[in-house]
């Protein structure tokens, strides 16, 4: 077992140096949006590793655990979860520290090595094609992937950034519900509410259904308001993956010395398990794609992938 720390300092970010402030003005109003590569980020890492291994016979096994948390203010300068690199408060570093796009608090493995035993058979033909195969994979299960929850192309806030904002937590047990039936009925909310200068709310993407706070998961402020959303940054995890990687292979001697033949197979994910969040801007939490948004099914991805090896040594 071993616990592993690491401290990340003056790493590169994307930082908007010139937002429009509460006047509707840029701070340097003869200058417009002005973005730049910085070092202002900064990132931690706490784990817990710990493997254990045991050999039996003609197996060999391997299992290993890591617990961990990874925080930092901003994990790339693309945007790798969200609608934008940039801190949704651009004045201030740390209002966007929170779990990393990469962090995976729980990550499990197993992998073997497995010697098929040698078959036996006065027949030579057989015994070298049935017997001294050799198989090996990797079994992983992990946490699933962090995302953040925006309102793409909407400036809540007023800083002249159009990606970046969030919305405010609502009542966390209302669903998200952007299905035909629900749209159709006057009386069906979907679960993100747009709370109107006067006071009243009605739904975000369909202002022409009503609401009372309480029946939204959650809430937004008019545009250009100054309100930056509690919602934090990578707020959101996807369901835990699962991943099984195989191989088999054989060598053939040749009647030459020095002389072989390998046979491969390699599998990934060779139980075509599909696993949530693997696939990459899929407006999976961008509020105002209704089409797209809490829409598990667009971020499957589990395609098995199978590739043969045949190699002639000499």
């Amino acid at each position: 077992m071993a616990y592993v720390g690491t401290r990340g300092e003056h790493q590169f970010v994307n930082q908007q140096l010139n937002p429009k402030n509460s006047t509707g003005l840029r701070i340097a109003p003869q200058f417009g949006t002005t973005i730049v590569r910085t070092n202002a980020g900064d990132s931690v890492y706490h784990g817990l590793q710990s493997s254990v291994s045991r050999n039996v016979g003609a197996l060999s096994l391997r299992a290993s655990y890591t617990y961990s948390r990874s925080l930092d203010n901003q994990s790339e300068v693309f945007a790798t979860s969200g609608g934008a690199s940039r801190w949704e408060n651009v004045f201030d570093p740390r209002s966007d520290r929170g779990p990393s796009a990469f962090n995976r608090t729980h990550v499990a493995s197993i992998t073997y090595v497995y010697q098929l035993p040698k078959f036996s058979s006065s027949n030579l033909l057989v015994k070298e094609v049935l017997g001294g195969w050799q198989t090996s994979g990797v079994l992983q299960f992990q946490s699933g992937t962090p995302e953040t929850i925006y309102l793409g192309s909407y400036d809540q806030n007023g800083d002249g950034e159009t990606s970046n904002d969030r919305p405010s937590v609502g009542n966390v047990n209302v669903p998200i519900n952007y299905s035909a039936g629900c749209l159709s009925d006057t009386a069906c909310n979907t679960g993100v509410g747009l709370v109107q200068a006067n006071g009243t709310v009605v739904d975000f993407n369909h202002q022409s259904l009503p609401g009372t706070a309480d029946q939204f998961r959650f809430l937004v402020a008019p545009r250009n308001s100054g309100i930056n959303g509690n919602v934090t940054r990578n707020n959101y995890t996807y369901p835990g993956q699962r991943f099984w990687d195989m191989s088999v292979f054989k060598r053939f001697a040749m009647p030459w010395e020095g002389h072989q033949i390998e046979l491969r197979a390699d599998a990934f994910n060779v139980f075509n398990h599909p696993n949530y969040g693997m696939v990459s801007n899929s407006n999976f939490g961008n509020i105002r794609d209704k089409a797209n948004f809490f829409n598990l099914d667009n971020t499957l991805k589990g395609g098995r992938t199978v590739a043969l090896w045949l190699k002639y040594q000499f």
